[in-house]
C-alpha cells in the first residue's frame, strides 16, 4: 500500500451520527516531508488525526504507518499489540494541549515514553533532553536565517 510513503491513507471514511466526516480521504507522507492539515473548524482535521491513530474509529478505508496497518473495526481488546506499535510511531499535539502543570518542561516530554515505551527513568529524560536541545537549536536556527 505504501510505496514509499512513511505514512498512507487510502479511501478513509468516518462517519458520526450517521453524518460523513471524512469521505474517501487520501494523504501519502514520504520521509523528510512535513505537512500542515488545514481548515475551517469542523472540516474534519482532529478527526483525520484521530482516525490515523485510531483514537477514532473509522468505517471505511486503510491507514499505513511505518508498516503498520489499521483498518475499520479493530478493537482496543482484541487488536491492542497491533494498536500500541502505532500509537509508539504516532504522535499528537491537540490545539489547546495542556502540560502537566506540576511537572518540568523535561518531565512533560519524558511522560510519554515512560509510560507508552517502557523505558526506565534515566532513559525517557536522556531522550527528553535530547529532545529539547534539538527543538531549542531549531527554533535558535529559524530565528537567526
Amino acid at each position: 500500500m505504501n510505496d514509499g510513503a512513511v505514512v498512507a491513507v487510502r479511501g478513509l471514511e468516518s462517519r458520526l451520527g450517521g453524518k460523513s466526516v471524512l469521505g474517501g480521504i487520501d494523504l501519502e507522507v514520504r520521509r523528510g516531508e512535513v505537512v500542515a492539515v488545514i481548515g475551517p473548524s469542523g472540516s474534519g482535521k482532529t478527526t483525520l488525526l484521530r482516525a490515523m491513530n485510531y483514537l477514532t474509529p473509522f468505517a471505511a478505508g486503510e491507514v499505513e504507518i511505518a508498516g503498520h496497518r489499521l483498518r475499520p473495526g479493530m478493537s482496543e481488546r482484541t487488536d491492542a499489540a497491533a494498536l500500541r506499535a502505532v500509537r509508539c510511531r504516532v504522535g499528537m499535539v491537540f490545539q489547546s494541549f495542556h502540560l502537566f502543570p506540576h511537572f518540568t518542561a523535561l518531565g512533560n516530554v519524558a511522560e510519554a515514553p515512560r509510560h507508552v515505551l517502557g523505558l526506565t527513568p534515566a532513559a525517557a529524560d536522556a531522550r527528553a533532553r535530547a529532545l529539547l536541545e534539538r527543538a531549542r537549536d531549531g527554533a535558535g536556527g529559524a530565528a537567526a536565517r
